[in-house]
């Protein structure tokens, strides 16, 4: 099936300009894009910074706040992360699945160890959470 597209007589004419402007060239006078800069990834992430208000400001951020939403094999996934400095967050996973009780999952971390709630496991206390997940809950 074609659509039909109505140019005004202004737009057509227009095109018509640039299109013999650019016949009109010779391959001298025709430019070639300049390629993109290879920069460093420290200059990415100052450049980064720089255009956000700077490092110091970014420092002085003391809680924060993300939320998020994903869509996986006909389930959806709704994610809470909150975080406090100096080391203190909560991730909420909450499930959505068709037919099923809307299940939370939290995974909490309090400076110094990792807890986990998951009402998949039949318990809904808090466990705490091996040392190797308390590690890497420290190093987000």
């Amino acid at each position: 099936m074609w659509k039909r597209t109505v140019l005004s007589a202004c737009a057509l004419a227009a095109i018509a300009a640039m299109a013999a402007s650019l016949s009109a060239q010779t391959p001298a006078q025709a430019t070639t894009p300049a390629p993109p800069q290879s920069m460093s990834v420290d200059e990415i992430v100052a450049k980064h910074l720089a255009t956000k208000g700077g490092a110091e400001k970014w420092k002085t951020i003391q809680t924060q706040k993300m939320t998020g939403v994903a869509v996986s094999q006909g389930f959806q996934l709704d994610m809470t992360v909150y975080a406090k400095r100096p080391n203190v967050s909560r991730q909420e996973l909450t499930i959505q699945i068709p037919g099923q009780p809307v299940m939370t999952i939290v995974n909490l971390f309090d400076g110094a160890k990792a807890w986990m709630i998951n009402p998949m496991t039949g318990d809904p206390t808090p466990q705490a959470m091996p040392d190797d997940e308390t590690e890497k809950a420290k190093a987000q």
